[in-house]
């Protein structure tokens, strides 16, 4: 059960990610919660990265985020795997520092690499924690699955497709995220 007391941590691979958690966010901000948000990703694939953080700013203002509460990483948009240790290491830091009641991401469907790196990163960050937050995904393009799942499920459709998209890494939610 999330801690509502403690901050809730979105972690997103692009900048329009938010977009899937456009409602729950502002409605968490006008419930007076304290939000954080990480984009990955510069999101500059097709549009220059400042385009990009300039939208996701203005998207958040609307939501009722101020900029004080978002950070931006630039990693190259669809390389984010390239530097997959560095990205844990830094992501597994930034929770310690913000200590998250409850982890968002979207989900690990094989849509999109970044995305489904991000997924796996927000599940080994939290997962490294000394008090460990529920991780909450979201589907961007599975029309099976619809609404908030938890991040720990261990089926083997999941764990095929993670391991089939990323071989070199292991995919492991046998951890309680609780």
């Amino acid at each position: 059960m999330p801690d509502v007391k403690r901050p809730a941590l979105f972690v997103f691979a692009h900048q329009d990610d938010e977009v899937a958690y456009g409602c729950m966010l502002r409605n968490m901000a006008n419930a007076g919660r304290d939000i954080r948000v990480i984009w990955i990703t510069d999101g500059a694939r097709f549009v220059p990265a400042e385009v990009r953080r300039g939208e996701s700013t203005a998207n958040m203002k609307r939501a009722g985020i101020s900029k004080e509460r978002l950070t931006f990483w630039d990693y190259p948009d669809g390389g984010a795997i390239r530097f997959a240790s560095e990205i844990v290491e830094r992501l597994t830091m930034a929770m310690r520092e913000i200590g998250p009641g409850e982890v968002y991401a979207v989900a690990c469907e094989g849509g999109h690499p970044d995305h489904d790196f991000a997924h796996f990163a927000a599940v080994k960050a939290a997962s490294a924690q000394e008090k460990k937050p529920p991780v909450f995904e979201v589907p961007c393009y599975n029309k099976s699955s619809c609404g908030y799942a938890h991040s720990t499920d261990s089926s083997p459709l999941r764990r095929r497709l993670f391991t089939h998209r990323y071989p070199e890494m292991i995919y492991s939610s046998s951890h309680a995220l609780s």
